[in-house]
């Protein structure tokens, strides 16, 4: 598994960490994939195949909070198979030294005078209550991990981010930011289906 604080798979070690051809374990069922199958055996989520999946919201964002350009979301529509969601990684332009000199403040200025509210077509996953970026996600250096399980989000839907400015944090002059949001997990593909986007 690609997230570096969350064992990976058992059968994700037997079949492709320790090099073994998927069924040659004694305890793994004979029923699975075929050898040229794209994934590998579901540990949390039995009768499926996972494969690496990623999604990114790009956003840019005004710098001064007194304009609309203050406030702008955008999404990102996922592929058919399921996309379980297992860790939220985010950087913005604004905390480079041209805007924000990095002696000036531990963290993340950016993260810390922009709200945050991320929903699918289903869920607003804050409710009504947005936040600041480094509040729920770390600073532009952390990230936002879920539980083993992880985020079970349906396919074909679309995954939104949207941002709010408060202020602008450092004496330079406003400008405009790029945020980048990245979604990391696995998708899940049935045992038959070997081919990625074609679940549903």
């Amino acid at each position: 598994m690609f997230v570096p604080d969350m064992p990976a798979g058992a059968g994700y070690q037997r079949a492709v960490a320790l090099g073994q051809p998927q069924g040659s374990h004694p305890t793994e069922p004979q029923r699975g994939p075929s050898p040229l199958s794209v994934g590998v055996p579901s540990d949390d989520y039995p009768g499926w195949l996972e494969i690496p999946a990623f999604y990114t919201v790009t956003i840019i964002l005004g710098g001064d909070p007194t304009k609309p350009s203050a406030v702008a979301g955008e999404g990102v529509v996922l592929r058919p198979e399921p996309f379980v969601c297992r860790r939220i990684t985010w950087a913005t332009t604004g905390d480079c030294p041209i805007f924000v000199p990095q002696v000036a403040i531990a963290g993340s200025a950016q993260g810390r005078a922009v709200r945050v509210e991320w929903d699918d077509e289903f869920t607003k996953f804050l409710g009504t209550n947005p936040c600041l970026v480094s509040a729920l996600m770390g600073d532009s250096n952390g990230f936002l991990d879920f539980p083993r399980r992880g985020v079970l989000l349906q396919g074909k839907q679309k995954l939104t981010v949207r941002l709010s400015r408060i202020l602008w944090p450092s004496s330079a002059n406003p400008a405009d930011t790029e945020w980048d949001f990245n979604f990391q997990g696995v998708g899940l593909l049935p045992h038959h289906i070997n081919q990625s986007g074609s679940a549903g």
